[in-house]
């Protein structure tokens, strides 16, 4: 639990104010409880003292939960608010590859039920301090009724019965575990149906197999896991009102005929437990709790680890002061390799090249034949595993990969638009370009009530969006991955011969990974990949034989 112990350290002063004011707050409501039944037990004494002590008691408890309450929430706010920072900030700054293969479903289920299960834990410490304090008053107070030896007695009974349960509950942490293994899983699935909507709606054997055969079990599997967790719980809770039970039985039948105390024992013992049942409870609420939060605090612990582990030591991010140039990139050697899920390794290169200022570069090749990959190689996305990779003769460290990336404006194959943060976008220019109007788009269209509204786009048009969105920024590089692959014939057409003709007369560098080739003439320069190796073309188009040529390159 060192994670819990970070964030109550980060809040320390708001955390201890919290504490305190539990603790005075249980204090107080014992102070409440001795008066009630001390008044009730000895009418005959009631005074302007104990009356102002009742009413100092009643304000005091007020006016504490009024300050517990602001506080609580001031805590909570911080302690989530600086986990989903810091965790935001690990995946943003986390190497592609790895991200990659982490997979959405994990990092959401940490970012969202993990980092809830964890904050709820810290922010119910100090309401369960308060009612242990108000749990030690009220035993201090009882020991005063009927005097240490019958107290001390009880007492050990009590503490017998709680080491009882404790170690009952114990075993509710796999169960807990359990749950949020299959709470991960629930989420894959969950993400599968979302994202594969379109695919379940055409196909309706796909949509019933993800139901019924992955779907169903999971979520009873978590439904079973939820259940004998519960039943752990609800366990505890039945035990506490158990012990509540016993001891007020004991107390009704024994303390006035077998050991001969007085009513106002009596009464203040009775009422004493009756007012403990609650705060019991909720104490003993704390270990499953604490199971809970021990498990989420786990996986993020180890998602922390994990991200900390594959950070990018990228340097700072922030804007260049002058505008960015360069003559030459050089990829000499440069190697790239995946993990496997079977423990074996695919490995990619070496890829030796240089990428001049100002030209069109095509790199071609079937599927898998390493274009894109090589493409996030030069542009930074990806970091070559050996090799060096250099900018005008500057050898690129990692250190500065912050800086090299903001070279390039990209769009790639599965490019996303951050519609609903506009604001990081400057939309008031995409209307002004000056190739504005070839790209069939109105402002209307994509951006409604505050948000870039590209769901209600179709999917070529969303390309569309991003490529303007792309152009609309002043770059010396731009990097397209199989931009024609949701375009119409007409917008093709309109991109190859007109986008690119504009970019080249801004001198800028342009990158288009592609397998059509019916726009190969439209390159300075075609690269064609197989097996994740350049194979041929590493010269001007113009040098080669032409078009029919480099088709054959491509599909080599």
């Amino acid at each position: 639990m060192n994670l819990v112990k970070q964030l109550i350290l980060a809040n320390r002063l708001s955390f201890s104010v919290l504490v305190v004011t539990s603790i005075v707050s249980g204090g107080l409501n014992a102070v409440f409880l001795a008066l009630v039944t001390y008044s009730l037990a000895r009418p005959e004494i009631q005074s302007v003292q104990t009356v102002s002590i009742f009413v100092g008691a009643c304000l005091g408890i007020l006016m504490i939960k009024v300050l517990h309450r602001y506080i609580s929430v001031d805590v909570s706010n911080k302690t989530s608010n600086q986990l989903r920072i810091r965790l935001s900030q690990l995946v943003a700054t986390s190497s592609t590859a790895s991200l990659e293969k982490h997979g959405i479903a994990k990092l959401l289920t940490v970012l969202t039920a993990d980092v809830g299960t964890v904050t709820d834990f810290i922010l119910n410490i100090p309401a369960k301090l308060g009612n242990a304090a108000f749990l030690l008053g009220a035993m201090i107070y009882l020991a005063y009724l009927s005097g240490i030896g019958l107290f001390a007695g009880m007492l050990g009974i009590t503490m017998l019965l709680m080491v009882v349960y404790s170690k009952v509950m114990a075993a509710s942490k796999a169960h807990f575990q359990r749950v949020r293994q299959e709470a991960e899983i629930m989420m894959g699935y969950q993400t599968d149906l979302v994202n594969g909507y379109k695919e379940i709606k055409m196909d309706a054997g796909i949509g019933r197999r993800l139901i019924e055969d992955c779907m169903r079990p999971s979520n009873q599997r978590l439904a079973d896991a939820l259940f004998k967790a519960g039943m752990r719980h609800g366990f505890g809770l039945i035990f506490g009102a158990a012990l509540i039970y016993l001891f007020v039985g004991i107390v009704l039948f024994t303390f006035p005929v077998m050991l001969n105390y007085s009513t106002e024992v009596v009464m203040g013992y009775v009422i004493a437990i009756m007012a403990a049942a609650n705060p019991l409870q909720s104490v003993l609420e704390i270990y499953p709790m604490f199971a809970r939060a021990r498990v989420s605090a786990e996986k993020i612990a180890a998602l922390q680890e994990e991200l900390e582990h594959i950070q990018e030591h990228i340097g700072s991010a922030s804007a260049p002061v002058q505008p960015l140039s360069f003559s030459k990139i050089d990829l000499s050697g440069v190697t790239f390799s995946y993990n496997e899920h079977d423990g074996g390794e695919t490995r990619l290169g070496p890829f030796d090249l240089t990428v001049c200022s100002g030209e069109v570069l095509f790199l071609s090749g079937g599927n898998g034949s390493g274009k894109t990959t090589l493409s996030k190689l030069i542009c930074g996305l990806y970091v070559p595993k050996s090799g060096t990779l250099t900018l005008d003769g500057q050898v690129i460290a990692e250190s500065k990969l912050s800086l090299y990336r903001q070279h390039f404006s990209t769009v790639f194959s599965d490019f996303h638009v951050l519609k609903n943060s506009p604001q990081i976008y400057d939309l008031t220019r995409l209307a002004k370009h000056s190739l504005a109007g070839g790209f069939g788009l109105d402002e209307s269209q994509y951006l409604r009530g505050g948000v870039i509204s590209s769901d209600e786009l179709s999917q070529g048009q969303r390309r569309r969006l991003a490529i303007l969105m792309a152009i609309n920024i002043d770059k010396p590089i731009y990097l397209f991955d199989e931009p024609g692959s949701d375009l119409d014939p007409d917008f093709k057409r309109f991109f190859y011969g007109t986008v690119l003709s504009h970019l080249k007369e801004k001198r800028a560098t342009v990158i288009v990974v592609t397998h059509d080739d019916n726009y190969f003439q439209y390159a300075d320069r075609l690269l064609g990949l197989r097996d994740g190796r350049i194979v041929s073309g590493n010269a001007s188009l113009k040098d080669l034989p032409g078009v029919v040529q480099s088709s054959q390159v491509a599909g080599a």
